[in-house]
């Protein structure tokens, strides 16, 4: 008779129930100290420095297995961790701790928004990349123009740089929604956004807001006010702002006024662009980006140069209508305020490869000039180029 096998359906369920009738024992202890005041239920008194301890006993096991950090610590001695079976935590919350220790244990995670965005960065220290990829993804979804002030203060206080930008953005070029109430910001968070000077409302629209906000009830919620109702007030409000996906494309628009709005050069000029200049209505569609053109263009060893001497941009980010193998191509993106001093966005090298329609996400304000420049082999020019269009408005009565 041959072997027999036995299979469990339910493993996935089995073991979490295993693990679970492991929570609370163990021969390691995760120590977290925490500033009083943030500290949870089941955390000590604050000693004489103003510091609470609450401890968590686990298996090391456990621990070492889901995370390579720990691991490290637990399994050798010269580590202080490993020699006292101990490791205390100082720059998360007790909340955090015992929302990843429960993860470990049950696979799930139940918190607020703040601890999960926090709990993200901690797995995030300790390499357990799972948790890091399932704490940010559901963060990513409740991102929504009212959680967007929230998220952008929570992802700056835990140094979350990709959701600190992906709600900043969001912020800028949705403010009706985002500040529908008053924003839960600090005044240093609001001096950034009305320093950006790319929020996309009017002058009119934001003092409306403004007056709709329930009354300011402590000096930092004044702060906030002030700085907005100046911004308001002020000649930053005198520019038109428009969000847009794809900027070179929207510069076709004729409300953007009379002329040309993009200059394009090409070069080295001893390459052979000919064939290029002599297509009726290519170089205006190459300058656009649009990719509705009949024909397309490949660079090797030389660069495109766009230039917007009317209006400046907030770059956000670029992506790309096919796959980017660096394997295949190595570019680089400069962007500049003058056309002298020029700024790298992105190195495709560095980057890695480039999936269709990736955001690759930069920040940089007053852009005025773009170049893209191909160190080796070919690469097709079709590109968008995401961000807040600035034009003053005195440019727009002309």
């Amino acid at each position: 008779m041959g072997p027999v096998k036995v299979e469990n359906d339910s493993f996935a369920e089995f073991t979490r129930d295993v693990l679970g009738r492991c929570w609370g024992t163990g021969d390691f202890t995760v120590v977290v100290e925490e500033p009083a005041g943030d500290q949870t239920e089941g955390t000590e008194s604050p000693n004489e420095m103003g510091i609470c301890r609450r401890e968590f006993v686990v298996l090391s096991a456990v621990l070492g297995t889901a995370s390579p950090v720990f691991e490290n610590m637990v399994k050798q001695d010269n580590f202080v961790e490993g020699a006292k079976s101990q490791v205390t935590i100082t720059d998360f919350s007790s909340a955090a701790v015992e929302a990843f220790l429960r993860f470990l244990h049950f696979g799930t995670v139940e918190g607020s928004l703040a601890t999960v965005l926090e709990l993200g960065v901690l797995a995030d220290k300790y390499a357990v990349s799972k948790l890091h990829r399932l704490c940010t993804g559901t963060v990513q979804d409740e991102l929504v123009p009212t959680t967007a002030c929230a998220i952008f203060e929570l992802a700056d206080r835990f140094h979350n740089m990709d959701l600190r930008r992906c709600s900043l953005d969001m912020i800028l070029t949705e403010p009706a929604m985002t500040m529908k109430k008053r924003p839960g910001l600090s005044p240093q968070l609001v001096e950034e956004i009305v320093g950006s000077e790319a929020l996309c409302i009017s002058s009119e629209d934001l003092q409306d807001l403004i007056c709709n906000w329930d009354e300011a009830s402590s000096e930092e919620e004044r702060e906030v006010q002030r700085l907005l109702q100046a911004y308001a007030e002020g000649p930053a409000t005198t520019h038109r702002r428009v969000a847009s996906g794809d900027a070179l494309f929207e510069l076709k628009e004729s409300y953007w006024g009379h002329g040309r709005q993009i200059a394009l050069l090409l070069g080295p000029p001893e390459n052979d662009w000919s064939d290029a200049v002599a297509e009726p209505g290519f170089l205006e569609a190459l300058a656009h980006n649009d990719n509705f053109h009949t024909y397309s263009i490949a660079i090797q060893d030389g660069w495109i140069v766009w230039m917007m001497p009317f209006v400046s941009l907030y770059l956000t980010s670029f992506s790309f209508n096919a796959r980017v193998l660096t394997e295949e191509v190595h570019f680089k993106v400069f962007c500049s305020e003058d056309g002298i001093d020029w700024k790298l966005c992105l190195d495709s090298k560095e980057h890695g490869n480039i999936e269709e329609d990736e955001d690759v996400c930069c920040e940089h304000r007053h852009v005025k000039w773009l170049k893209l420049l191909v160190v080796d082999g070919r690469f097709s020019t079709d590109f968008c180029v995401s961000g807040i269009l600035l034009q003053p408005m005195a440019r727009l009565q002309v």
